[in-house]
């Protein structure tokens, strides 16, 4: 157990198979287990998804996904064996196929909070808890970035509070934008955190303004913590 996910090597060995390619439509489909890698502290594994910012733990997870060699069953379908059909390499097969299933659906349903997990938990395959989670959130959160793009509008700098952590408080907001897909020409967005700067900035403000060529975010950052 690591992180609060199934071990994948703990679910026992299918090394003595050999790869087939068997199926339904002649398509090639593995014979043996997926062969995942023991989830390490050298992966890291998403935050619990608890309803908000899907579209950035969504990401996440799908870059964990592939990391372990399970996003395939994002997207598949369940294969399935007509009654008739007991070809030993065929049914191989299908096990073969919900076994790898099983992990990867566990590994996302152990990355949502208890409430969500108890929504979800009898979700029978990867790609129908998926595909529900992204009908789910990927509508409920569309306010999300207007709810970001407000925060940044209305957010100002004030001379009681260290300049860096409004800084960095500013660029959390810049990033819930960008996690929304929201893309902004750095220009302006520098131009609006150099608007932002307190009273008691105002020389320096002006400096920026009109005595400095364009700068970058990273630029920006770096003068300001200089002052």
């Amino acid at each position: 157990m690591t992180n609060g996910i199934v071990d994948p090597t703990n679910r026992g060995s299918n090394d003595g198979q050999k790869n087939g390619t068997t199926n339904l439509s002649g398509n090639a489909l593995p014979l043996a287990a997926p062969n995942v890698p023991n989830v390490s502290s050298a992966i890291v594994t998403p935050d619990k998804f608890d309803g908000s910012n899907f579209k950035s733990w969504q990401q996440k997870m799908h870059f964990f996904l592939t990391t372990v060699k399970l996003e395939r069953y994002l997207t598949e379908v369940k294969p399935v064996l007509p009654p008739e059909n007991t070809d030993v390499r065929a049914v191989a097969s299908v096990d073969a196929w919900t076994q790898g299933d099983y992990l990867c659906r566990g590994y996302i349903q152990t990355r949502l909070v208890d409430q969500l997990y108890n929504v979800y938990s009898e979700v029978k395959t990867s790609k129908d808890l998926w595909d529900l989670l992204e009908k789910k959130y990927k509508s409920f959160n569309v306010g999300s970035g207007k709810l970001a793009t407000t925060k940044f509008l209305n957010f100002k700098m004030v001379d009681s509070k260290p300049i860096m952590a409004q800084v960095q408080e500013l660029q959390l907001i810049i990033q819930e934008i960008a996690d929304e897909g929201m893309k902004i020409c750095e220009t302006f967005m520098v131009n609006c955190i150099i608007e932002k700067l307190p009273p008691g900035w105002g020389d320096f403000k002006n400096y920026l303004t009109y005595k400095q060529k364009a700068l970058t975010i990273t630029n920006l950052i770096s003068r300001l913590q200089n002052e």
